[in-house]
């Protein structure tokens, strides 16, 4: 006898084994939903920092400072698993695009010494922050014009896998436990 036997008997066991079920599979649809980028988020963002040249920075997304995630100790590493960022491994891992005034700026993924040397619009998103020019070579503080960000929200790949994993080992629980019961005889 095993676990799945002794559920058979419970109602309320099946109830709250069914919900769960029914929960992963939302949970998987979501997952490879987000993949297309349809989950995107917009946030306008302001007070850069000067970092050298025409590169300006921003630390942080807006949604991390406005719902006080610290107190639960949420921290960046975490939220950098739903947002892709360019990396060393990966120059072009940012799916971010940053508007002024509404205008995309761009190039993105640039190398940082081209935004602080060139500008002209140039950024990059690295980690949680993001190295900026702006299309004039003008301070983004002081030049009047508003800045947003948007991004897509993705689960992480591992994340999706083993959910995928566990919903495929409990939709398929007599099957794999037939085939355990006979190895094991």
């Amino acid at each position: 006898m095993n676990i799945f036997d002794k559920l058979k008997g419970n109602k309320y066991s099946r109830f709250c084994f069914r919900i769960f079920i029914n929960l992963l599979v939302v949970l998987n649809l979501v997952a490879i939903i987000s993949y297309f980028d349809v989950f995107k988020r917009t946030d306008v963002i302001s007070d850069f920092q000067p970092e050298s040249g025409y590169c300006y920075t921003y630390v942080g997304y807006p949604f991390y400072q406005n719902f006080n995630w610290y107190k639960f100790n949420f921290n960046y590493k975490l939220l950098n698993l739903f947002i892709s960022s360019d990396s060393m491994k990966n120059n072009y891992g940012s799916k971010m695009v940053v508007y002024e005034n509404g205008i995309p700026l761009g190039p993105p993924h640039s190398q940082h010494i081209d935004i602080r040397e060139s500008g002209m619009g140039s950024y990059s998103q690295w980690g949680s922050s993001i190295f900026l020019s702006t299309s004039d070579n003008s301070n983004p503080n002081t030049n009047n014009k508003k800045y947003s960000i948007q991004y897509p929200l993705t689960f992480p790949f591992p994340v999706f896998l083993v959910m995928f994993f566990i919903l495929s080992g409990l939709l398929f629980r007599r099957k794999i436990a037939r085939i355990l019961s006979k190895k094991f005889k």
